[in-house]
C-alpha cells in the first residue's frame, strides 16, 4: 500500500491544478488581509483576532464544495484514459486501487489545509488587531478547526465513492454537488418534522449534517448528536467515519463488480 501511495503522489505532484488552486487559496487570504497591511502604516488597528479566527472557522465550511475537486484530481478520469485498466491488467488489486486513491487524496488536501490554515494564522498573529474578548478559548477554536476538517474528509469520502459509479468525471461532480446543495436543506427540513426516527437518522448522518447544525433549532438537531451528548465534535467524528466506511465498502464493491474496458 505504501508503494502505491508512493505511486500516487507522485502522480499528483505533476497536476497543475493542485499548485494553480493552493495558490489562488493563498492568495485569497492575502487579499482579506491587505486592508490590514494598508490600516497598520496609517497606525491603525485592524479586524480583532478572535473575529478573524471566526471567519476561519465560517470559510472553512466552503471546504465541502472543494472536495468534490480533489476526489477528481485523484479519480483523474480513469475509466476513460485507460489507467485504471492498465493498473488492474497489471495485477492491483481493485480494493488497493480504491482505497489507495482516496486515502492519496485525502492526505494530500489535508497538507494544503494545513498549508492554507497556517498562512492565515500567521497573518493573524501579525496583522490581526487586540481581541475584542480577552482569553481566546484556544481549545473551542481547535475544536471547531478539526471538525471543519472531519466534515470535509466526510464529503471528500462521498463525491470520491460518486465518481467510482459514475465513471464519468463531469457527469459525478454534477450529481456531487446538485447533492451537496440540497442536503443541508433536506436534512433541516426532515428534523423539524414528525418523520420517523429511521428518516430522522439518516438525515442526522448526513456528510453535510454537522454543518446544517449552524443556525439550527435546540429541536432541529436531528437525533445523533443528542446520542452523543450534544458533542459536536464526537458528532463530526461520528459522520466522518460512517462516511468513509461506506465509501470504502461501496467503492470497492463498485470496482469489483464493474467490467472494466
Amino acid at each position: 500500500m505504501l508503494n502505491y501511495l508512493s505511486a500516487e503522489f507522485y502522480k499528483l505532484r505533476f497536476h497543475k491544478g493542485l499548485y494553480v488552486g493552493t495558490g489562488l487559496l493563498l492568495l485569497l487570504e492575502l487579499f482579506v488581509f491587505l486592508p490590514g497591511i494598508m490600516i497598520r502604516e496609517q497606525g491603525r488597528e485592524y479586524i480583532a483576532q478572535d473575529v478573524l479566527l471566526a471567519f476561519l472557522l465560517i470559510a472553512m465550511s466552503a471546504g465541502i464544495f472543494i472536495a468534490p475537486i480533489f476526489a477528481a484530481m485523484v479519480f483523474d478520469n480513469q475509466s476513460g484514459n485507460g489507467t485504471l485498466k492498465n493498473e488492474i491488467v497489471f495485477g492491483v488489486p481493485r480494493s488497493r486501487i480504491y482505497i489507495g486513491k482516496l486515502v492519496a487524496g485525502a492526505l494530500a488536501g489535508t497538507v494544503i489545509a494545513i498549508l492554507a490554515v497556517s498562512f492565515f494564522l500567521l497573518l493573524t498573529y501579525f496583522l490581526g488587531g487586540p481581541p475584542k474578548v480577552q482569553g481566546l478559548l484556544i481549545r473551542d477554536f481547535m475544536e471547531g478547526l478539526v471538525s471543519q476538517w472531519l466534515v470535509w474528509l466526510a464529503a471528500y469520502a462521498f463525491a470520491f465513492m460518486v465518481m467510482f459509479l459514475v465513471g464519468s468525471t463531469s457527469s459525478a461532480m454534477v450529481l456531487i454537488y446538485m447533492v451537496t446543495m440540497v442536503s443541508p436543506v433536506m436534512s433541516s427540513a426532515i428534523w423539524n418534522s414528525d418523520l420517523h426516527f429511521v428518516w430522522q437518522m439518516i438525515a442526522s448522518i448526513s456528510f453535510t449534517a454537522p454543518l446544517t447544525l449552524v443556525g439550527a433549532s435546540e429541536n432541529g438537531q436531528g437525533v445523533l448528536l443528542p446520542l452523543l451528548g450534544g458533542n459536536t465534535l464526537l458528532y463530526a467524528l461520528a459522520v466522518c467515519l460512517i462516511w468513509w466506511g461506506l465509501s470504502s465498502v461501496g467503492g470497492i464493491l463498485i470496482l469489483r463488480h464493474r467490467e472494466i474496458k
